[in-house]
């Protein structure tokens, strides 16, 4: 099976809805399941046996809200192995900050301080995530910071001494980078070079020693810099409603979830079985002996409510009336409200003055090499996107931008509109020599690059 163009197939139980980016060891896809949206993560054949079991092995250590949670384990008909992710909707800090002019000092605060205080107990863990930064770090439902991407991340010993945790350089880098960040973040705030007291701070953080005790430090200090407030998203955008207390534990940042109804006790061995029937007949022996680690690292509740979710979607089956389908449904049936991109350029209604603005949020996502970050810029499963997406899969691989991949609007033209759809010339010498654009509705997205002879077509004889 290629992981191209999977569009509407199944995998793992989910109805796969589209790609939400692909780097040099794996493919992640959004899908669509009974329990909401996932993120599958599907690694590719030829990616060391070792790394996917430290990936595995990390996840299962994994407690906190601020950390992304492995939901289950699963592989393909070729014994690829598939991790099943919680789908963290909100996309980056990246993002937040391309869609956003300026800051808060109080967001700040929201985005960073319960990271710092989680940090820590991260790598009395033995983790160390190794890529720590804007892009790694993602948005929760409620605007809660959550650190995903541990596909590079370093094991140590865990409950280690203070120590024997400082003596680890792994660490240390976390540390590192997330002052960095933080500095990063803080420059950021409106009118940062003439408030003392982010000045003060960020003066502090790049002085300070990278120690064990330097994330307390600097939670504390974000604390006392402002009030944590509520993230805006941008134009238009629901405020966040999740905001960090100062005091109590690494989960502070995430209001109570509504409870999930217990049901009656299943014995959590069940679904361990589970997990290692499916990964029984993988030569890939480290990576089952990872996954049983994590399965029996996992709280019991968690099973209960695992194995309840399962008895209710058996029941429902059973119950179905004669003559009902238990086909999934159609991509187009999935509810688009669940799988809204991060973020997105605020764009006029007149495709001319829209493609500009489009054009420099594509560049920007192909120099960042984020294919998430095109959710704002193409059409789904357009022939743009797809030619997007490869494009920033050979830079994430080395290759240098070619020239021709920033594509210039100066002085772009109305051809030709029909329904939703519009047609907008670049110029006689520019190439691609014309967008073909559709209103989608979140605004004008770009659907196609066209050349000189194609541009002479109607807007919808293109795909």
């Amino acid at each position: 099976m290629t992981f191209r163009d999977v569009t509407g197939n199944s995998l793992a139980g989910y109805r796969l809805v589209r790609r939400l980016g692909s780097g040099s060891r794996a493919d992640v896809f959004l899908g669509a399941g009974e329990t909401g949206p996932v993120a599958l993560k599907v690694f590719h054949e030829d990616v060391d046996v070792e790394s996917i079991g430290n990936e595995l092995d990390a996840l299962g250590r994994l407690d906190s809200p601020h950390f992304l949670t492995l939901r289950d384990v699963a592989s393909t008909e070729k014994d690829v192995p598939i991790l099943i992710l919680e789908r963290v909707q909100r996309g980056s800090v990246g993002a937040l900050v391309r869609d956003r002019d300026s800051l808060e000092k109080g967001e700040v605060v929201t985005l960073l301080a319960p990271l710092a205080g989680a940090l820590p107990a991260l790598h009395r863990l033995g983790v160390a995530h190794g890529r720590i930064g804007a892009s790694s770090l993602h948005l929760g439902a409620n605007g809660e910071p959550v650190l995903i991407g541990f596909g590079h991340c370093e094991l140590f010993a865990r409950d280690g001494s203070i120590a024997a945790i400082d003596a680890q350089p792994a660490a240390e880098r976390d540390r590192s980078a997330l002052a960095d960040l933080t500095i990063a973040l803080l420059s950021r705030v409106r009118n940062a070079a003439t408030d003392t007291p982010v000045v003060r701070l960020i003066e502090w953080i790049d002085s300070a020693s990278r120690e064990y005790e330097l994330m307390e430090r600097l939670e504390a200090r974000l604390f006392d810099l402002a009030d944590p407030i509520a993230i805006e998203f941008g134009p238009g955008a629901q405020a966040s409603t999740g905001m960090p207390l100062r005091f109590g534990s690494a989960d502070r940042a995430l209001p109570a979830p509504e409870p999930v109804p217990t049901p009656s006790p299943v014995e959590p061995d069940r679904v361990l079985a589970r997990i290692d029937a499916i990964l029984r007949d993988n030569p890939i022996d480290v990576i089952r002996s990872r996954a049983f680690a994590f399965a029996k690292g996992v709280r019991k509740p968690f099973w209960f409510a695992a194995a309840g979710v399962v008895i209710a979607l058996v029941l429902t089956l059973a119950l179905l009336p004669e003559g009902s389908s238990s086909e999934p449904v159609p991509p187009e049936a999935v509810p688009t409200a669940t799988v809204s991109p991060p973020s997105a350029p605020a764009l006029p209604a007149d495709p001319v003055l829209a493609l500009p603005i489009l054009l420099t949020a594509r560049a920007q996502c192909i120099r960042e090499m984020s294919v998430l970050c095109l959710d704002g810029v193409d059409e789904a499963s357009s022939s743009a996107y797809s030619s997007d997406a490869e494009l920033i899969e050979q830079l994430q691989g080395g290759t240098e931008i070619p020239t021709s991949a920033l594509i210039s609007a100066a002085a772009p033209s109305l051809t030709e509109t029909l329904g939703a759809t519009a047609l907008v010339s670049l110029g006689p010498d520019s190439n691609p020599a014309s967008v073909l654009m559709i209103r989608a509705k979140a605004g004008w997205r770009i659907r196609g690059y066209l050349s000189g002879i194609q541009a002479t077509g109607s807007p919808d004889s293109t795909g």
